[in-house]
């Protein structure tokens, strides 16, 4: 008898070429966007940026020089020096400037190639903003849009032996690459989505070793280097570590010496970038930020930390500009995994799980204690970055648990119009701008509608080929869209219109909340909608630059003109410009 489902069938046949559209669509999304404003001076990216320069370019761990050519940055230390003076070191985790450095060194060998070199010390600072640009945008899509990429895809192919269910698959793994920050700081160059990968793979390996009755030192040492690259990557990545590093030592208990061999290989780059950057190997910078605001939160209690803060946790979690389900509420479905446990779920998976569900505990309990817990500029809640690689397990097993109790057709439409709902709060916005000032409480009306409204679009790969106008965005825009829909008809056509129906309905209520500011709150979306248009790259080519060139034909262009810097907050001159478009239309 034929086997609907046998790795041969057409069913699977099917599954598989919708896999390969799925993914193909996804990497217009990580390899069609660069959502890059240099003018904000981001110093969660450019502190590792020009660690990677000086590395390069200097031969050193201190950043004075670097500074001086490119520009004062945050999150930098002044660290005193036992004769006297100070140098300027990052105070960043190692991790992502230490695999930079290569990939700069090589993109360096090519240009010089082509006859273009690092600026020399008395360049202008215009050839000097240059090079920094083309020197982020180059390490943001070696360093984190292609392994955020190909994590998804392996992410899918894990998740296979967790579900059946492909729409279910997809759907998770469309929750974590388009509807977290995943996606945001997968554009950037910067730690938090490298987090997320490496909690999912730690997991994992210690999962499959877990299933073994004598796992090798080999597999011991290697999932040792995964749980410890969480420490690598910010300091914060401690509380990932530890939990997960529990879990490894009861699993290769019997491997204790390799596991051991793992921690320590792994921290002798971490001890050696501190000794080089702050004088011992077990310092930090934290104390010594240039900064002094920063410097003092570092001060108090231990290093930052002051006991649990119950406002912070709540934010962390809940809040609907910020918190981690309040703007992925793909996540909301772990409600549902104490019935998946009660129902009963393989031994490996559930363990798993749970592991993951304790590990994001334990991180959001310590995040939630810091004094710096907000994490100033941000897309989400910065500081778990690690959650949707720690709870993606989780979540996958309660809809699973679901749909194989006979309510396949509700747990797919839930999986998509959450996953949906995620992407249009949070990953919209993250294709548009990679960070946002505190004081935004509602992304979705105050910053995407309205630049969206305003036609902008962020530097994108078209660009490459002289296609400067906005299409290539757009389709970078719809092909999330195009995920989500594959996603919904991978189970088939049974069924397929009232899960789709029911998708539709989910992300509404979903998404409604997202919509409106809270009662009582200042809307300061017009300000900082001004600040991006004024700072946005490239310029010149959305709606209110096109009315302004017709300024002169009549008008309706001055009627358009003040209508979008309506939007932009420049009330008066918008009243200016909407008298002299009164005529429009007579």
């Amino acid at each position: 008898m034929h086997d609907p489902l046998s790795a041969h069938s057409p069913q699977r046949a099917g599954e598989r070429r919708l896999t390969r559209a799925f993914f193909g669509l996804l990497a217009i999304v990580y390899f069609g966007v660069f959502p890059y404003l240099q003018e904000v001076n981001n110093p969660n990216e450019n502190s590792r940026t020009y660690l990677v320069l000086a590395l390069v370019d200097h031969h050193t761990f201190r950043l004075d020089e670097v500074a001086r050519r490119y520009g004062w940055t945050n999150d930098l230390a002044r660290v005193p020096e036992p004769g006297g003076g100070t140098h300027l070191a990052a105070v960043k985790g190692p991790w992502m400037s230490l695999i930079g450095a290569p990939v700069y060194a090589a993109e360096r060998a090519v240009l010089a190639a082509v006859g273009k070199r690092p600026p020399t010390a008395t360049a202008g600072q215009a050839a000097h903003q240059r090079w920094l640009r083309t020197t982020t945008i180059v390490l943001q899509l070696f360093c984190a849009h292609l392994p955020g990429y190909l994590f998804l895809v392996w992410l899918e192919r894990r998740m296979r032996a967790w579900s059946s269910d492909a729409t279910l698959r997809l759907a998770t793994v469309a929750a974590v690459g388009l509807g977290t920050n995943f996606l945001a700081y997968s554009l950037l160059f910067v730690s938090h989505a490298w987090s997320a990968t490496a909690a999912f793979v730690a997991l994992e390996l210690v999962r499959d070793a877990a299933g073994r009755r004598a796992p090798s030192a080999r597999e011991a040492f290697v999932a040792g280097c995964w749980v410890s690259l969480s420490a690598l990557l910010e300091y914060q990545g401690v509380f990932v570590a530890l939990p997960l590093g529990l879990w490894a030592g009861w699993v290769f208990r019997r491997r204790l010496g390799a596991l051991a061999l793992a921690v320590a290989t792994s921290a002798l780059p971490l001890l050696w970038v501190q000794w080089a950057s702050f004088g011992h190997p077990l310092a930090t910078g934290h104390r010594h930020m240039q900064t002094e605001a920063f410097a003092g939160l570092w001060r108090e209690g231990v290093l930052g930390f002051t006991g649990l803060d119950r406002e912070a946790l709540g934010g962390l979690l809940f809040d609907r500009g910020y918190g981690f389900f309040g703007t992925s509420p793909f996540f909301w479905t772990l409600a549902l995994l104490p019935l998946a446990l009660w129902l009963g779920v393989e031994r490996r998976a559930r363990d798993a799980a749970l592991v993951g569900v304790a590990t994001a505990l334990v991180v959001t309990l310590a995040m939630a204690s810091s004094r710096m817990w907000r994490g100033g500029w941000t897309i989400g809640p910065r500081y778990l970055g690690a959650l949707p690689g720690l709870l993606a397990p989780a979540a996958l097993v309660a809809l699973d648990a679901l749909a194989t109790r006979g309510l396949a057709t509700v747990a797919r439409g839930l999986a998509v119009g959450l996953a949906a709902a995620s992407f249009l709060q949070i990953g919209a916005l993250s294709l548009l701008v990679t960070t946002l000032p505190e004081s935004i409480v509602r992304p979705v009306p105050q910053i995407v509608a309205p630049l969206l409204a305003l036609g902008l679009a962020p530097h994108h790969a078209g660009e490459l080929v002289g296609a400067g106008g906005v299409e290539p965005f757009k389709l970078a825009l719809a092909a999330p869209l195009g995920c989500l829909a594959l996603a919904l008809f991978a189970a088939g056509r049974e069924h397929a219109t009232a899960r789709a129906a029911l998708a539709v309905v989910v992300a509404a209520l979903a998404l409604r909340p997202a919509l409106t500011l809270p009662a009582g709150a200042r809307d300061d979306g017009p300000a900082v909608r001004g600040y991006f248009y004024t700072v946005w790259e490239p310029k010149g080519r959305d709606r209110l630059s096109a009315a302004w060139a017709r300024a002169a034909e009549g008008p309706c262009a001055h009627r358009e003109i003040g209508r979008y810097l309506q939007v932009i907050g420049r009330a008066r001159e918008a009243e200016a410009h909407a008298r002299l478009g009164a005529a429009c239309g007579r």
